[in-house]
């Protein structure tokens, strides 16, 4: 049940954070190909709750598959976090969302890209799951 709430809420939180980036950064081909990639089965997101925090230790497939996701929008590559792409990204949803750029909001996502851990895919899990605390507050008291 654990990974299955995080799979969803992960998609969700995928889906708000590039909804207004323009076509392609994000689709669900990426999606599907990181859940069969990593063996995930497939699930209805509808009756998951977006506004809920991911889990802090799930397993190495589901933090793989969260890599995976970051890599296919571009907030990884080659492992290394992208702050020009993920600046980019937030200030298009953040303005399409908000109408314009929380900036603090901003300066903590572009945080979470020091983030580290120990482990295969641990890193970018912590950086998904920091993106993914922003948003969840950002989001959280926002009419859109």
């Amino acid at each position: 049940m654990l990974a299955t709430h995080s799979i969803a809420v992960c998609y969700v939180t995928i889906v708000a954070f590039v909804s207004a980036a323009p076509k392609g950064m994000l689709n669900d081909t990426v999606f599907k190909t990181c859940a069969e990639t990593y063996k995930l089965p497939a699930m209805t997101f509808d009756s998951r709750h977006p506004m809920e925090p991911i889990p802090d230790n799930p397993g190495e497939d589901i933090m793989c598959f969260h890599e995976c996701l970051l890599t296919g929008e571009g907030t990884l590559k080659n492992g290394v976090f992208q702050e020009d792409v993920t600046k980019e990204r937030f200030t298009m949803v953040m303005t399409a969302k908000m109408g314009s750029v929380n900036q603090e909001a901003l300066d903590k996502v572009l945080a979470c890209g020091k983030k580290t851990a120990e482990g295969k895919c641990a890193t970018s899990y912590a950086i998904f799951k920091c993106i993914d605390d922003v948003l969840i507050s950002v989001f959280k008291g926002s009419p859109h």
